[in-house]
C-alpha cells in the first residue's frame, strides 16, 4: 500500500509540472517520472515475489503444522487410553508398595530383633572368650602342676626302683640269714642229740651240761 501511495502521489506531481512547465519541460520530467516508476515497479514486483514465496513457506510451515497437530491428538487419544491402564497399574503398584511397606516393617522388626540377639550373643562370646582365657591360664597352671607331679613320680620311681632294688637285696641276704640260722639250727639240734646220747651213756655222776 506504501508503494501505491507513493504512485499516486508521484503522477499528480507530474502532471502539476506539465500544467506549469510546459510540454519540453513536462517531456523530461516525464521521462525522469518514468524511469523512477519503474524502478518502483521492480521493487513491487521482487517485494511481491518475496511475499509469494513467504505465503508459500508459511502454507507449508501450516500444513506441517496441521500435520503435527492431528499426530498430537492421535498421541493424545492414545495416552489417554493409557492413562486408564496407567492407573490401573498405579492402583497396583499402590497395593504392592503398601505390601512391600508392611513386609519391610516386620523385617524391621525381625531384624531389630535379630541385632539385639546378636548383640546378646557377642556379650555372650566376650564372656565365653574370656572364661576360655581363664580356663587356658587354669590349664596352663594345671599342665605346670602336671609337670612337677610327673617329675615327682619319675624322682619316685627311681626312688621306688633303688628301694625294690635294697629289698631284694635284703630279701637275698635275709633268705641266706635264714638258711644260715636253719643250718645252725640243724647244727644245734644235732648237737643236742649227741649231748643227749652221750649223757645216756655216761654211768654215775653226769655232768652239769647234761643235767640242764
Amino acid at each position: 500500500m506504501s508503494y501505491l501511495g507513493n504512485s499516486i502521489n508521484l503522477a499528480l506531481v507530474v502532471l502539476v509540472v506539465v500544467a506549469v512547465a510546459g510540454t519540453a519541460g513536462a517531456s523530461l520530467f516525464y521521462q525522469h517520472s518514468t524511469a523512477q516508476l519503474e524502478q518502483q515497479n521492480e521493487r513491487l514486483r521482487s517485494s511481491n515475489a518475496d511475499l509469494r514465496e513467504d505465503l508459500s513457506t508459511t502454507e507449508a510451515d501450516l500444513s506441517e503444522t496441521r500435520a503435527r497437530l492431528q499426530q498430537v491428538n492421535s498421541s493424545l487419544q492414545a495416552a489417554e487410553g493409557d492413562v486408564g491402564q496407567v492407573s490401573t497399574t498405579l492402583e497396583q503398584t499402590e497395593k504392592e508398595l503398601s505390601e512391600t511397606i508392611n513386609e519391610l516393617s516386620q523385617t524391621q522388626e525381625q531384624l531389630d530383633e535379630t541385632e539385639a540377639n546378636l548383640e546378646e550373643s557377642r556379650r555372650n562370646l566376650r564372656q565365653a572368650r574370656s572364661d576360655l582365657d581363664t580356663a587356658e591360664e587354669e590349664v596352663e597352671d594345671l599342665e605346670d602342676e602336671v609337670r612337677t607331679l610327673e617329675r615327682e613320680r619319675d624322682n619316685l620311681e627311681d626312688e621306688v626302683q633303688t628301694l625294690t632294688r635294697e629289698r631284694d637285696d635284703l630279701r637275698d641276704r635275709v633268705d641266706r640269714q635264714q638258711q644260715e640260722i636253719d643250718r645252725l639250727e640243724q647244727e644245734i639240734d644235732n648237737l643236742e642229740t649227741d649231748l643227749r646220747r652221750v649223757c645216756n651213756s655216761i654211768q654215775g655222776e653226769q655232768p652239769r651240761e647234761c643235767q640242764s
